[in-house]
């Protein structure tokens, strides 16, 4: 009996440490889930030699959605979003809602033409999908930037570089891609 009540207990913080670590409207990974993570991607791709990219994306212009359609046509686009992230990356890449409109990206394993090559697509995806607002010439687009990990270099680092090639994206006129060598 006592065992029976410690496996439960066991799978019951299994759970719940699976709900803490996933946004609730996307089934994305959160903020929490990505911190923690991200140190344990970037050990992994300096231990075995192999590309990791790491893509920082808002939604452009996303206040007009909630403020013209209501909240639940933003969390419904939130949602599709998710569910486009989730279809086009692998099951080795990780994606996380980390606040409002912003996501980051985590794709392993690959080269930087192929990173690239695969934000595009996701940008042109999310640029394309039916939503609420296509009636009213509400256009959901994205804005992303993104770096490559370089072996020995920090997490702030490697953030700020990410965060710096979003930032170029949206000066240089948004639905877009950036990246920084």
């Amino acid at each position: 009996d006592t065992i029976k009540k410690l496996e439960f207990t066991r799978l019951r913080l299994t759970e719940e440490e699976e709900t803490a670590r996933t946004d609730g409207l996307t089934g994305l990974s959160n903020r929490r889930c990505f911190d923690a993570e991200l140190p344990v991607f970037m050990e992994r791709a300096q231990a075995i030699s192999s590309g990791l990219a790491l893509i920082a994306m808002d939604l452009d212009h996303f206040k007009p959605v909630n403020d013209t359609l209501g909240h639940a046509a933003g969390d419904f686009v939130l949602k599709e979003v998710g569910k486009i992230l989730r279809g086009q990356i692998r099951k080795t890449d990780l994606p996380c809602r980390v606040g409002g409109d912003e996501f980051i990206i985590l794709l392993a394993d690959l080269t930087e033409a192929a990173a690239k090559n695969r934000a595009e697509s996701l940008r042109a995806a999310i640029g394309s999908f039916a939503h609420p607002g296509n009636e009213r010439g509400i256009r959901i687009t994205t804005t992303m930037g993104g770096t490559l990990y370089r072996p020995g270099e920090t997490v702030e680092v490697f953030m700020r570089r990410a965060d710096e090639a979003l930032y170029a994206a949206k000066r240089a006129g948004r639905n877009r891609v950036h990246w920084v060598p």
